[in-house]
């Protein structure tokens, strides 16, 4: 069952897919986090920090984009 979803996947639309950046990133924040940390009573916090800059850090470079899209057409 799994394996059809390889030869057929699930049409998604763009709104759709930018929903998936939010788990991406936690997995990023997560795995990074769980390597560099040296105190694990701070682990959660460094993490759901390190989420927020990655998120804003993508957000300021689509904002970018869409800035300078909007003054080149």
């Amino acid at each position: 069952m799994l394996a059809t979803l390889f030869h057929h996947p699930m049409p998604l639309g763009s709104q759709q897919l930018l929903w998936l950046l939010l788990p991406l990133c936690a997995s990023l924040a997560i795995i990074y986090k769980t390597i560099r940390t040296t105190n694990l009573s701070r682990l959660p916090l460094e993490i759901l920090a390190l989420f927020g800059y990655i998120l804003l850090g993508l957000l300021g470079v689509g904002v970018g984009l869409w800035l300078v899209t909007r003054c080149l057409a």
